[in-house]
């Protein structure tokens, strides 16, 4: 089951299975790191973004952002 990052709570891993194409935000996430396979850790949430660990390197996202990557959940994932 394919979820999104922004409905992952704090101390939450999962997998990037991939990002959606077609949104002008698409090729920073690229940049920062973000592709299928990389682990994904949300490390704090506020209401208006999040702090997240993608592979050793740690950003600030926006949740409407997040909802541009799709995860797949640690115990889900192979």
């Amino acid at each position: 089951m394919t979820d999104t990052l922004n409905n992952l709570s704090a101390g939450v891993t999962a997998i990037i299975d991939d990002i959606v194409s077609g949104h002008s935000y698409t090729d920073r996430l690229n940049s920062m790191g973000f592709r299928s396979g990389q682990s994904i850790q949300v490390l704090r949430r506020t209401p208006h973004c999040m702090h997240i660990r993608v592979g050793t390197s740690e950003w600030a996202i926006r949740n409407q952002d997040a909802k541009l990557v799709k995860i797949v959940p640690r115990e889900q994932s192979r």
